[in-house]
């Protein structure tokens, strides 16, 4: 059996409920959730703007917006499409794993 662990769905991101309590998501979840969190947490603050720029690296793929009435419809949402979210991860879910044998996360197979 191979090792897998897919960033998408498998929780691994610190984040912080509206309550302040501390919650574990994944890339989908943390970006479909985005509107109900307070923040995200790195262990270092290092590692937790490299965490909001792989955010904003995703978000920007997939709604980045080509004028500023196109950002102003985005920010009058309020939360990401959580259905552009879906397509795109669905897509690419094998490149999200850190243990593909192929295309392994951030890394050289």
């Amino acid at each position: 059996m191979n090792a897998s662990f897919n960033l998408i769905d498998q929780p691994w991101l610190l984040c912080v409920d509206e309550e302040g309590q501390a919650v574990r998501l994944g890339l989908y979840d943390a970006l479909a959730r985005a509107h109900t969190l307070r923040e995200l947490q790195g262990e270092i603050p290092l590692a937790t703007a490299a965490l909001h720029r792989l955010l904003l690296a995703i978000l920007h793929r997939n709604f980045g917006p080509a004028n500023s009435r196109a950002w102003q419809r985005l920010w009058e949402g309020g939360r990401w499409d959580a259905d552009v979210l879906q397509g795109y991860f669905e897509r690419y879910y094998d490149r999200f794993d850190l243990f593909d044998a192929a295309y392994p996360f951030y890394q050289v197979s």
